[in-house]
């Protein structure tokens, strides 16, 4: 019995391994945009959802959102960082391109190393960090809302291989504990 509990320890590592290092360098975090968020909020019905994900190797971010209900068509959209919700903060991801439009979508990546030494300057390692403490947020301006008609604090999403390693390990500890009563009695 005790080389079957071996074995099946094994077999749980084994399949651990490749999800606990497969991912292990991208983080994904989530945004819910509305006019409620603002600091000086204007009233707007606008909304948004914005997605972004960083691979911490490769300094490549890539966001992907939607937006409707704009009071005018879209100025601006950035990152701001570093501040919590509530305060305002420098832009630190100006996204190019983006569309002059009152509802819609936008989605581009970017290569961190080249827009965060701009000014004022702020390192990869307190961008990362201030991302992963919810210091970080989505802003949509337009010519109504020049200061933001909708922002979203960015909260850290925990990543599917965690989950599922997680209930791995929650099942092989329910196991254990039931292999263990049962060898009692």
């Amino acid at each position: 019995m005790k080389s079957l509990s071996k074995l099946f320890g094994l077999a749980l590592l084994a399949a651990a391994v490749p999800f606990a290092t497969a991912n292990a360098s991208i983080w994904t975090y989530h945004a819910d945009l509305s006019a409620a968020n603002e600091v000086l909020s204007k009233p707007s019905s606008a909304t948004g959802l914005a997605d972004v994900t960083l691979d911490d190797v490769t300094m490549m971010l890539t966001i992907s959102m939607s937006f409707t209900g704009l009071t005018a068509p879209a100025a601006a959209g950035h990152i701001h960082c570093c501040a919590s919700l509530g305060t305002n903060a420098a832009v630190r991801v100006p996204f190019t391109s983006f569309p002059a439009t009152m509802a819609g979508t936008y989605a581009n990546t970017f290569l961190l190393a080249a827009v965060l030494p701009g000014s004022p300057t702020l390192s990869f390692a307190d961008f990362l960090s201030a991302l992963n403490n919810g210091l970080a947020y989505v802003n949509l301006h337009t010519v109504n809302n020049p200061v933001g008609e909708v922002r979203g604090q960015l909260i850290r999403v925990p990543e599917p291989a965690s989950l599922a390693l997680f209930g791995l390990g929650i099942a092989a500890l329910g196991w254990a504990t039931r292999k263990r009563a049962a060898t009692r009695v």
